[in-house]
């Protein structure tokens, strides 16, 4: 390093694969730090006047990381076709999901946030699944129409509602997107009660921390009742990613779904 000068370092390393028969570890968390600890392991001598200098930190580094996936989904927020809000069918909230090149990834559940203005009821309501960005054609392993869920819900005030994907039966099933494929996903629901100046406000909840979890990965059910539980996905880790596989984790850190929430949408009488 030149005199009075700096060198920036990278450390970069080669993670293991993941699934079946690999030796990687789906959800392992990989953090570099600086260690403190050690007095004279960080050390620089002058080549010049040949002073030695030894570490001045006070402190240990606490990098946040990188877990290890096989894949993982890149979230979007998709513009609705129309921002008034109307006593009739309303499309309040569109987002797709992307699966990375990489592999195949699953999703078991997200949750949806409404808040509407006094008087306001929404019925009907339910997520739909497309294939396209023109939202035509249904997702297949749901019901003909796409629903997520078989029995809509209903909304008034503020309401946290989830959404655990079902199959035409009922029966909650993962909705597998393939690798380097976008499904698109719409939020619709029939408005009554509309008057002047109402709103409705909606928006997809992430996740804060990863699972307090004994294990780097658990079943979607397990994820399910952890206290950071509204998005959950899998990376196809296991030949054929099932609920009770070993094989989910939930939304935190996640490409495009912010800890929080993703940018809520308005909906206005007008």
């Amino acid at each position: 390093v030149p005199k009075d000068d700096s060198l920036k370092l990278t450390v970069k390393g080669t993670l293991s694969q993941t699934g079946t028969s690999k030796p990687g570890k789906p959800g392992a968390k990989v953090q570099v730090d600086y260690n403190d600890d050690d007095s004279t392991g960080t050390r620089g001598v002058g080549s010049d006047s040949g002073a030695t200098i030894d570490r001045t930190s006070s402190s240990d580094t606490a990098t946040a990381g990188v877990r290890v996936f096989r894949s993982f989904p890149v979230l979007e927020k998709i513009a609705v076709p129309s921002a008034t809000l109307i006593n009739s069918d309303n499309t309040f909230y569109r987002f797709s999901v992307t699966a990375d090149s990489a592999d195949d990834i699953s999703l078991y559940k997200f949750t949806i946030q409404m808040t509407t203005t006094t008087g306001v009821s929404i019925t009907d309501l339910n997520v739909y699944a497309y294939e396209d960005s023109g939202f035509s054609t249904p997702v297949s392993g749901v019901s003909g129409s796409g629903a997520v869920l078989m029995t809509s819900l209903t909304a008034t005030s503020t309401n946290e509602m989830n959404f655990a994907i079902e199959n035409a039966a009922g029966t909650p099933t993962p909705l597998e997107i393939p690798a380097g494929t976008t499904r698109y996903f719409e939020v619709r629901g029939v408005a009554s009660g509309v008057g002047t100046n109402d709103t409705v406000s909606t928006k997809l909840l992430g996740d804060a921390a990863f699972p307090s979890l004994s294990t780097t990965m658990d079943t979607a059910t397990a994820i399910d009742n952890d206290t950071n539980n509204d998005f959950i996905w899998s990376p196809n880790s296991t030949t054929s990613p099932a609920i009770a596989d070993n094989d989910w984790t939930n939304g935190f850190g996640l490409i495009g779904l912010p800890a929080i929430n993703m940018t809520t949408e308005v909906l206005s009488e007008s």
